[in-house]
């Protein structure tokens, strides 16, 4: 890329809505486009987006290229500490019991697509989760998103098993495979990718 690409995270704000809720519209979008029944009934929408900023769990991606000072926002995802209950029965094993964070909610911009910006989610988190003495990352993703699972795996993440988003209903629509990494793994993995270090060091915000 002949113009370097930086990036950053912070806690979104409520005049951040109109950009969450189009990503997420273009995310569902996309999902419907590859026949992937994700978010089709009952996907992230404003009220989501509203209760994950309430809480200081919604978090906005935003790049800028070389001199530009414009901050753009290219994604959005939620980042929490706290016990997600669809975790608490898995068909596995997670890979340990320590305290973990969770990541639910990733979308990008239809815009900013293809440009290696899916490694930097769990680069910040991995930031996060250091800093707050969380020992792995844990996510959960549709059957079908093959695209999602490629990322997770080439992020280091371990498919450790099945887990239904709604614990009193192990339907089909409810299944979803879980992931998990550790920080050392996620760390080693994420060292082929060059945007992983096009982090603005002085802008980040993971209070937690």
């Amino acid at each position: 890329m002949a113009v370097k690409l930086l990036w950053r995270f912070r806690q979104a704000e409520l005049s951040d809505e109109m950009a969450v809720t189009s990503m997420y519209k273009e995310a569902i979008a996309l999902l419907r486009e590859r026949g992937i029944d994700q978010w089709q009934e009952r996907g992230p929408d404003r009220e989501s987006f509203l209760r994950d900023q309430r809480e200081g769990e919604s978090f906005l991606l935003e790049v800028h290229e070389g001199d530009n000072p414009t901050w753009l926002a290219a994604g959005t995802m939620y980042l929490s500490s706290k016990d997600e209950p669809s975790y608490r029965e898995i068909e596995g094993s997670w890979a340990s019991p320590l305290p973990y964070l969770v990541i639910h909610r990733v979308a990008l911009a239809e815009k900013f697509r293809g440009l290696g910006l899916g490694a930097c989610f769990y680069a910040y988190a991995g930031q996060v989760a250091a800093g707050g003495g969380f020992g792995q990352i844990r996510i959960d993703t549709h059957q079908d998103n093959l695209a999602m699972q490629k990322l997770l795996a080439a992020n280091g993440f371990t498919k450790r098993g099945i887990i239904w988003l709604d614990p009193e209903d192990h339907s089909p629509a409810q299944m979803r495979y879980a992931y998990d990494v550790s920080l050392a793994t996620l760390a080693e993995a994420q060292e082929k990718w060059p945007l992983k270090n096009n982090q603005d060091k002085g802008t980040d915000n993971h209070d937690h």
